[in-house]
Order: C-alpha cells, then structure tokens, then sequence
C-alpha cells in the first residue's frame, strides 16, 4: 500500500482526490478546465483534515471511501464541477455538456472494486472541449479542406491557409 503524508492547503475530506500546488500543501482536484496542475491528481486522501493539518494520501493501491455507493469493476474519474469528488462517466459527461465555454479535463482516478473501495489507478488529465466548441466541414475534396464552418454557420476561408 503506497500512502504518503501531505499537509492540506484547504479542509479536506477523506475519500477526495487531491492536487498538490507549486507551494507543496494539497488542495481538492478540479476538472475544471482552468488549469491542468489543479486536475493532475496526486491521490485520494485517507484522512479528514483541516488547512495546515497533515493527512495521509493514497497514491496507488485500495483506498476506502465510506458510503461511496460505487459500481463494482466501474471506471472512475474525477468529477466535473465538484472539487474533489469522484464519479463515473456518465457523471462526466453531462458535466461536459453543461459547461458554457472552455472544457473539462477528463481524470481517471481508479476503478471500484466494490460499494465503497477503489483501486486507485492515477491517470494524466486528457482536455475534453465542450461541445460548442466543435467545427463543421463545409466541402473537402481529398485532403484538401475548402472551407470551415464555426459553430453559428460563418464560413472560415482556409484559401492560401497551407
């Protein structure tokens, strides 16, 4: 079991996935999409703390989280508007449609093994663009692009764009 100790740079509450900031105290992970450094998980913590308090933080192998309510053999991934909190997909994914502009970064975290046990599996944080930031092709022929449509249908010319 690999555990470290932190100290929190905020109250934590155990069973929240963690970041560590550039001054070394451990706050709750985003996904946001502000900043990749607040959705880079560390680990779960193992410990209710308050700022300044140090707590032990599981880096990589079971973590228990009491009254988690998870799916068995389900991927989890850090949840998309609440800091810290972990969830599954379909959580994600409605967090990504309900975001008005820039994205979300998509952070597995581990897979449940049962209600209230997790395997924590540490992943890199993968950028998800909201779906209004998706373009649609016009005409192409070939690999040639001849034009771009953005998300209200104005024509993008790409003409001498190579």
């Amino acid at each position: 079991m690999a555990i470290v100790s932190l100290v929190a740079g905020e109250t934590i509450t155990a069973g929240s996935a963690v970041y560590v900031t550039s001054s070394g105290v451990a706050r709750a992970a985003q996904a946001d999409g502000a900043d990749i450094q607040l959705a880079s998980v560390a680990g779960v913590a193992q410990d209710t703390v308050l700022q300044g308090e140090s707590f032990r933080c599981n880096v990589d192998s079971v973590a228990v989280i009491n009254n988690a309510g998870f799916t068995p053999g389900q991927a989890l991934f850090l949840h998309p508007s609440i800091g810290g909190q972990i969830s599954d997909f379909a959580t994600f994914a409605s967090g990504v449609e309900a975001i008005t502009g820039g994205g979300l970064y998509l952070v597995r975290v581990g897979t449940a093994l049962t209600e209230d046990r997790l395997a924590v599996e540490l992943k890199r944080p993968i950028f998800v663009n909201n779906t209004t930031s998706i373009i649609l092709m016009e005409t192409a022929s070939g690999l040639i692009v001849d034009a771009i449509l953005d998300e209200d249908g104005f024509r993008i010319d790409t003409e001498g764009a190579l």
